[in-house]
Parts: C-alpha cells; sequence; structure tokens
C-alpha cells in the first residue's frame, strides 16, 4: 500500500500518513483488546475469520487498481481496516504455537521461526 501511495501522489507525506493509519489502529487502539479477545475465542475460526477478511481486503484493492479507480483516500481507508484486523491476526496466531508445536522444547524454536527478523 505504501508503494502504491507513493506511486499515486509521488508524496512522502501521503506515503507516511498510509503507513501513520495502518499502524495506529494496530498499536494504540486494538492491541491490548485483541490479545483479550485471543484468548476467549476459538482461535482457529478466529484466525480464518481474519485471514478471509484480509483477503477481501486485497482483492478489494486489487479490483480498484485493476478498474483504475483506485485514489489515495482508498488507500487510507484500506489501511485502517487491514491494521485493525492485524491487530486481531498477530495474537491468534501467536496463541496457536503451543497447540501447533507438539513438542515443548521445539516451541522457542517456532516461535523464532515465524517471527521476523532484521531482513523483514
Amino acid at each position: 500500500m505504501s508503494w502504491l501511495a507513493y506511486q499515486l501522489t509521488h508524496s512522502a507525506l501521503f506515503l507516511g500518513v498510509v503507513a501513520f493509519f495502518s499502524s495506529i489502529s494496530f498499536l494504540l487502539l486494538f492491541s491490548t483488546f485483541a490479545g483479550v479477545f485471543a484468548e476467549r475465542v476459538p482461535r482457529q475460526k478466529a484466525l480464518l475469520l481474519t485471514q478471509g477478511m484480509m483477503l477481501l481486503l486485497a482483492a478489494l484493492q486489487a479490483m480498484l487498481v485493476a478498474t483504475g479507480r483506485i485514489e489515495v483516500w482508498h488507500l487510507i481507508v484500506l489501511s485502517v481496516w487491514l491494521g485493525t484486523v492485524s491487530a486481531f491476526d498477530l495474537p491468534l496466531r501467536q496463541s496457536m504455537y503451543v497447540e501447533l508445536v507438539p513438542d515443548r522444547a521445539d516451541l522457542s524454536n517456532a516461535i523464532a521461526h515465524n517471527s521476523p527478523g532484521p531482513t523483514s
């Protein structure tokens, strides 16, 4: 989205605006609530829901780009929604490690393998 925002506007300001709106809902608004939510709902169903929502957001963005109707405000709205969905998706995925890795000794390796590293 950031690259597309820059391609549409050639403005570093709008690139920062899109990144800000993607992060604000993730970091400040929903992250604490999302962690509590992840512990209280069926994780697999909730994860399928968040991943499905991310798919719909990507499809909507692709459709707007393909039809030439994409505008910067679309990217801002999509980035807010993506940040919100990601705020719920991340704790859901991380809380499933314990269920997916049968041997507790391998749990730290599984978490490290699925965490972003310095090249991400």
